[in-house]
């Protein structure tokens, strides 16, 4: 018989089944891992939202209906509720193109969004987004990111708007020039209408440069694109293309129209130009072509308009020209004679004649008037007006205006020498070369050169250079004046010269306009200007000379309104050295 008294008692879990203290420790395992990982998490969200700040972007949603639910940071110039509102906005596509890929719920990437409508003071972002879909493919919303590019866009703009305009007076550079051109040209094309091309140059620019610097002509360049503009009508495009040479598209306008405003433009440089401490007096040249009347070629009508301005400064600058066809021949005219005149100064051909200025009373020789020619081989005598007009255009006046001055000095030595009795020589100096730094050094080099005392030589000046208001001018004039030349002004009473203005240039001579003279016997006005012109010099004790005398009536007159020096044809014609000798030799 078996005692079962001390065999255990059968357990109450089940076989394989795992305690609860097994249980328990997995269960903390799992909540310790969950923990680690939900710290890992939010380490992860940390830093991906500290390089999301760190990388200057920001974080957006919308929902569904593409209204903006969420935007992360603080965005003051965020104004937009819808991603809608991003068609109308940007910056860089097209609405349509824009609200295409919304409404097919596709990607878009860097789309510029401007965020404030004044353009002035505008921001501009760069957003990009991507589609959000469930697990059965609803369409759920944006999420995207942005970014402020304001300053990007607006150096952007700038290297554009450089690159299209001129930095100096903001007015559109040469390229743009082109376009605008090209787009007036095809709008009137529909229309029938015209367009005008306005050149202009200003006169005598250079001098602002030379005499008052680059910054001077900078300043004067901006103030001329003002008057220019205040001038023009608000469809009128002014543009500059470089140097002082600016255009204006005139579109839908008349040759009228362009008349009109060419003469307030050329009348609003009248006033003086404020360059720093300086006032400068600063007049333009205009030129003009007309679409499709010249021509139907862009190019062209630049050229043409250039051609006519041209022109205008050849007529004496401060003034306006219409292209026409005959200015072709002569531009070449003038091309063809400023090679002649080049040729001339090389090849020796050309030569000084001399016209002597007889005192009325005593018919004694006072002066001599020292005058260029050119014998051309073919066409014999240039009259010097054509040639002349052509060297002022250049530096071609300076060349010739040396050239006589070593002539004359050198034959004045000549006739010294074998003892003739020479009154002073009258030599002319152009403006130009009063406006050069060299001119004093040139005249005294010269004179010692040839030993000529200064007292022999008269350097006669027009009247316009009483206006020139260039420093080099006045001290170019007072520095020949304390050499010991005189200095004698020409063509008096055809400009505005007035008592402040001789008084205040010591000229010591003035000789009467040769226009004035002509009028005498038929004009009792020129009577009386001339009348007046000796009262003046009178009371400033100038020496007076009447010049252009063709008959005695004319030097009769001269004589009995008390202008008692005179030069002209009826006394005598500019003579060469030969013929001049004869003469002297009958009046010792």
């Amino acid at each position: 018989m078996t005692d079962n008294t001390n065999k255990s008692k059968p357990s109450n879990r089940s076989a394989g089944q795992p305690s609860t203290d097994i249980i328990r420790k997995k269960l903390d395992k799992k909540i310790l891992a969950l923990d680690e990982e939900r710290r890992k998490l939010l380490e992860s969200e940390a830093r991906f939202k500290d390089f999301a700040e760190a990388s200057a972007e920001w974080l957006w949603e919308s929902d569904e209906r593409l209204n903006i639910s969420l935007v992360s940071g603080d965005l003051d110039d965020f104004s937009f509720s819808n991603l809608a509102d991003f068609s109308t906005a940007s910056h860089n596509h097209s609405s349509n193109e824009i609200l295409k890929i919304l409404q097919a719920n596709e990607k878009f990437v860097d789309v510029v969004v401007q965020s404030n409508a004044e353009a002035n003071n505008a921001s501009y972002m760069r957003v990009s987004g991507k589609p959000i879909f469930d697990a059965k493919g609803v369409f759920l919303g944006y999420r995207g990111v942005g970014r402020d590019v304001s300053e990007e866009v607006s150096l952007k703009s700038r290297i554009e708007f450089l690159a299209t305009h001129d930095d100096l007076t903001g007015l559109p550079n040469r390229s743009l020039f082109r376009q605008r051109l090209e787009h007036s040209i095809s709008k009137v094309e529909r229309t029938g209408k015209q367009v005008l091309l306005l050149f202009f140059d200003l006169d005598y620019f250079k001098k602002v440069n030379d005499t008052l610097g680059h910054d001077a002509g900078d300043t004067l360049l901006i103030q001329v694109a003002e008057r220019i503009s205040a001038c023009a009508r608000s469809t009128d495009i002014l543009c500059r293309l470089g140097g002082d040479d600016f255009v204006m598209v005139m579109e839908g306008a008349s040759p009228q129209d362009g008349n009109r405003i060419v003469r307030e433009i050329i009348a609003a440089f009248e006033a003086p130009f404020k360059l720093h401490d300086e006032l400068v007096y600063c007049t333009v040249s205009v030129g003009v072509s007309v679409y499709p009347d010249d021509t139907k070629d862009p190019e062209l009508l630049l050229s043409y308009a250039d051609l006519a301005m041209f022109r205008a400064k050849q007529n004496g600058r401060n003034g306006f020209e219409f292209y026409t066809a005959g200015l072709n021949s002569i531009a070449h005219q003038w091309l063809d004679m400023e090679q002649g005149v080049r040729h001339a100064l090389k090849e020796k051909l050309l030569f000084l004649v001399y016209q002597p200025q007889f005192d009325y009373k005593t018919n004694e020789l006072v002066g001599l008037e020292v005058l260029l020619r050119w014998r051309h081989p073919q066409r014999g005598l240039i009259p010097p007006l054509e040639f002349i007009k052509v060297a002022e255009q250049s530096s071609l006046i300076n060349q010739l205006e040396e050239f006589v001055l070593e002539e004359c000095c050198a034959q004045l030595r000549l006739w010294l020498d074998a003892g003739y009795k020479i009154p002073r020589l009258s030599v002319n100096i152009s403006l130009r070369h009063l406006r050069s730094a060299h001119l004093s050094a040139l005249i005294n080099t010269v004179t010692k050169k040839h030993a000529i005392s200064p007292e022999l030589l008269c350097l006669e000046i027009s009247e316009s250079a009483l206006f020139d208001n260039v420093d080099e001018v006045k001290h170019n004039i007072q520095r020949m004046k304390n050499a010991g030349f005189q200095v004698s002004l020409d063509d008096f009473g055809m400009g505005f010269s007035s008592l402040k203005d001789l008084k205040e240039w010591a000229v010591d001579e003035v000789k009467i306009d040769q226009r004035f003279v002509a009028g005498l016997v038929s004009s009792k006005e020129d009577r009386q200007i001339v009348k007046a012109i000796v009262a003046l010099c009178n009371a400033l004790g100038l020496h007076l000379i009447g010049e252009g005398v063709e008959s005695k009536e004319q030097s009769e007159i001269l004589a009995d309104s008390g202008c008692n020096t005179m030069q002209g044809y009826f006394d005598s014609l500019p003579l060469t050295p030969p013929e001049l000798e004869k003469k002297l030799r009958k009046l010792k």
